[in-house]
């Protein structure tokens, strides 16, 4: 490919207007007893162009945002804010972390952060926690389960109702953001009137899937967030520095991609920003910032020292002076390969656009969007700039990856089901997989056929599944997660079969092939064993628990597999197979100390643990 430059002139006048009309947020310390609340308020899935503070001249609002406009007119906006992965968890733990993706090691949804005796690098929390603030956190979504790590330096995290799991699919387990925003305002009413507290609030209303569309998820939120602030200052807390904005965007459409996740549109990178420090002038920034300014920001809002390893990107405190307009800023979207075994993506950004890498000579440039206008369902045809900075800066954001800090984390299923989480392919590597640009709507579907699996009801409604998962098996082989959802339909289809009072048994055979081709392909979760296992075992424990023992170890301790054990065992017990007592007692007392949940207990007592 080509790599022309064609930003020239327009880009420096872009540069040259931006930095002319910033109005300024002067650079004056707060000290250690300025503040007294600080919020970090994150609504997931957000994008920049649905707030209606971001529209340019009153036109284009795609969303009514009463309660952000508001708070946009008193604080100062940041026009140009990206985050760097758009992804729940990684995007969180960059925003705490003030580190990028490669440096802190999660890279995708499900992937736990390391411990703090075993990570480099201190979270925004555990820094204010040690400097005597107390700190909350109330979350929406599984997502940001407490096991994920992300509780580390909290006092307190709510995760109230969210299990321990997902779907597999973008639908994933949340709790509505008024149960979520009702759960920190009676914590903010416990506190005493001179604590000094950071509260982080995360609600997931615009998150696919909508109910029963983003815009009016858009406007929730902005009803949720606007109960949250007149809550604090019904409780004496209104002058609260306030931190608004979300980890990531919604594509829309934009590339062929309908939600998010797999590619770096700008539906999906570029967030609203708006940041509230009583008695500064509001005003609106055009410096290039990223999520990971956040937690430098928040330490000098609360006058604490944030003490962090170097990082060639630089996170830093946006309270004072406007960045460098050059400013370097990464991105990366893995996601794709691990989930779909697509190519992975890294990209630079300029206020101009970004060059997403895909491998080899697959490299895009992506021009920022008017406002209110997407890129097209297709990549565009603009040409790749001829910017050495832009491809130094892909070069080094890889070569900044520590691959050590990442959890090998064989069992994460639900929302980032996969197995193992690959680090940065070497280049040739990379390129030999499919470029994910060309296969995004490919996920949506998947998504949407997950849930069209679960809530079938009839045999026929199940088969017209199965035979559009068939092609799409046919059309990319090397896909696991086309092979799993092919196998979860062929599992429903048997058992719909058999509430019909038929056989379902060439259904289940070969929906246990399906789940093999999805294991081989690289889907080695805990839920895609079990089912491999599960799905044909009937008359067949013996070589099951074979297989389970075979596979089971690289996952870890599990709940799921050890009460799976014990349930084939209990079958071959009582179909005459001897000296199996010790060994299904076993199986029970792990299973037994592994249940964290009613519901978990209630599973065992059904499989006759006791």
């Amino acid at each position: 490919m080509q790599r022309h430059h064609v930003i020239g002139v327009a880009l420096g006048i872009v540069l040259a207007v931006g930095l002319a009309i910033w109005q300024p947020w002067k650079a004056t310390h707060l000290g250690r007893g300025a503040a007294r609340t600080i919020v970090l308020f994150s609504i997931d899935a957000l994008r920049r162009d649905h707030v209606g503070a971001y529209t340019p001249g009153g036109t284009n609002v795609r969303a009514a945002t009463p309660r952000m406009d508001a708070l946009a007119a008193k604080s100062v906006r940041f026009e140009d804010a990206r985050t760097a992965v758009p992804l729940t968890l990684p995007s969180h733990v960059t925003m705490l972390a003030g580190l990028m993706p490669a440096e802190t090691g999660v890279r995708v949804n499900a992937q736990p952060l390391a411990g703090p005796e075993a990570r480099r690098f201190p979270l925004i929390q555990e820094q204010l926690k040690k400097a005597g603030w107390k700190t909350a956190a109330f979350v929406s979504a599984e997502t940001l389960h407490p096991k994920y790590g992300l509780d580390a330096g909290f006092d307190v995290y709510d995760a109230e109702g969210l299990p321990p799991g997902g779907s597999g699919g973008l639908a994933v387990p949340e709790r509505k953001g008024d149960d979520t925003v009702a759960a920190a305002l009676r914590y903010v009413a416990s506190l005493g009137e001179d604590d000094r507290v950071f509260l982080f609030v995360h609600i997931f209303e615009p998150h696919y899937p909508w109910a029963p569309t983003y815009r009016e998820d858009c406007e929730d939120a902005d009803r949720i967030l606007g109960r949250f602030l007149d809550g604090l200052r019904q409780q004496g807390r209104g002058n609260a520095r306030v931190l608004l904005t979300a980890d990531h965007g919604e594509a829309l459409g934009e590339l062929g991609e309908k939600t998010h996740g797999i590619l770096l549109s700008d539906g999906s990178m570029r967030v609203p920003l708006i940041i509230h420090v009583p008695g500064r002038d509001p005003g609106v920034r055009m410096d290039p910032v990223t999520v990971a300014d956040l937690a430098p920001t928040i330490a000098e809002l609360a006058g604490v020292h944030f003490d962090r390893p170097e990082s060639a990107w630089g996170a830093r405190s946006l309270v004072g002076d406007p960045l460098p307009a050059d400013r370097p800023r990464v991105a990366e979207s893995l996601y794709g390969h691990h989930r779909f075994r697509w190519a992975q993506l890294t990209a630079a950004v300029l206020p101009g656009g970004q060059l997403v890498d895909a491998g080899a000579d697959r490299a895009h440039w992506l021009p920022v969007q008017p406002f209110g206008e997407d890129l097209a369902g297709t990549l565009p045809g603009t040409e790749v700039p001829a910017d050495a900075t832009l491809f130094r800066t892909l070069s080094d954001y890889r070569s900044s990856e520590d691959s050590g800090a990442m959890a090998e984390a064989y069992g994460i299923s639900g929302y980032g089901a996969g197995g193992v989480v690959t680090p940065f392919l070497p280049g040739p590597e990379n390129a030999r997989l499919p470029d994910p640009h060309l296969r995004a709507a490919i996920a949506d579907d998947l998504s949407e056929l997950a849930l069209a699996t679960a809530v079938a009801r009839h045999e026929e409604d199940a088969l017209r599944l199965i035979g559009r998962l068939v092609r799409m098996a046919d059309a990319d082989p090397g896909n696991p997660e086309i092979w799993f959802r092919l196998g979860k339909a062929r599992h429903k289809a048997a058992l719909l079969r058999k509430q019909a009072g038929l056989s379902g048994d060439r259904q289940a055979e070969r929906a246990e092939a399906a789940f093999q081709k999805a294991w081989e392909a690289g889907r080695r979760d805990e839920g895609t064993l079990i089912l491999w296992v599960g799905a044909n075992a009937e008359g067949r424990e013996a070589a099951m628990c074979e297989r389970l023992e075979t596979y089971a170890a690289k996952l870890g301790p599990s709940f799921q597999l050890a009460l799976l054990e014990a349930i084939l065992l209990r079958a071959r017990i009582e179909a005459g197979e001897p000296g199996l007592e010790a060994d299904r007692k076993a199986a029970c007392e792990e299973a037994q100390a592994l249940a964290k949940s009613e519901r978990d207990r209630e599973r065992l007592a059904k499989a006759g643990c006791r």
